[in-house]
């Protein structure tokens, strides 16, 4: 009997993986939460929404000065991410497979952070948390396509305008090399010429405000203030590998699995872009 050519070749460790840059994460604060109560969702409050205003001295009249009324709160929901790992338990433990989960997890979840960020789509009828495809975004130049640098310029200038802190543009990879080519690495982070965060997102899908498909040859970008993720500890289910062996088919399947929150601050904005 003639051996296989496969049971002949040689088993070598894989090229170490490595999660794909630029994107949200790279862009917003990451917190990973200790307090189990993290997985109820987060909340905060935002003291860098509003600008501060000039008024005139020695002059008759009535000035007012600049006020910011009510106290800025960002309400973010919770939702769950997850990667699971399912094959024959033949010539691999249970604990590698746990294990593949856990891998797994760990280099596609800002992708599925940020598809969610993107759509909305994890949150329930009747639950309102910040998601970049809202419907009540403001659409910036009447929602004609413009091209990638005018764009990026009209989304700094409405950020100017909400707030004195660094906000960040939200982008699909589509548009990575224009909109890459108009930002500068710092640390592994893309920051525009004004020092604005660019996030480049595998998961962003360049749909509109309210999900809507964009003409051909065209994609939407958001820009927001501070954004900050908030995630609880990853954890393995089951957590006992034996637990993990269906033995009526005689498959083991395993999940890595862990609650997230997104959030961010001082409105949101959108403006679609040509690709041509």
């Amino acid at each position: 009997m003639t051996t296989p050519l496969f049971a002949q070749r040689l088993t070598v460790d894989e090229p170490t993986p490595e999660s794909a840059g630029y994107g949200l994460y790279s862009a917003a604060t990451v917190v990973d939460a200790t307090d189990k109560r993290a997985a109820t969702g987060v909340q905060w409050e935002s003291s860098s929404c509003g600008v501060a205003g000039a008024y005139p001295l020695n002059c008759p009249g009535d000035f007012t000065l600049p006020l910011t009324e009510g106290v800025p709160w960002v309400d973010a929901a919770p939702f769950g991410v997850a990667a699971g790992q399912q094959c024959k338990p033949v010539g691999t433990e249970l604990e590698r497979i746990q294990e593949l989960a856990a891998v797994r997890l760990q280099l596609s979840e800002q992708y599925a952070v940020e598809r969610a960020y993107w759509t909305g789509d994890v949150f329930p009828d009747g639950v309102d948390s910040p998601y970049l495809a809202h419907p009540d975004a403001q659409v910036l130049h009447g929602g004609t396509a413009v091209k990638p640098h005018y764009a990026l310029g009209l989304l700094e200038q409405w950020l100017g305008q909400q707030s004195g802190a660094v906000g960040v543009i939200h982008a699909p990879r589509v548009l990575s090399v224009p909109l890459a080519g108009m930002a500068n690495d710092s640390g592994g982070k893309l920051r525009t010429k004004l020092g604005t965060r660019l996030a480049l997102g595998t998961g962003y899908l360049g749909t509109g405000p309210g999900g809507s498909e964009p003409p051909a040859d065209t994609a939407w970008v958001y820009a927001t203030g501070p954004v900050q993720v908030v995630r609880t500890q990853d954890r393995l289910t089951p957590q006992n590998p034996a637990d993990a062996l269906d033995r009526s088919t005689n498959e083991a399947r395993a999940h890595a699995v862990r609650i997230v929150s997104v959030g961010h601050a001082c409105g949101l904005a959108a403006v679609l872009v040509t690709l041509t």
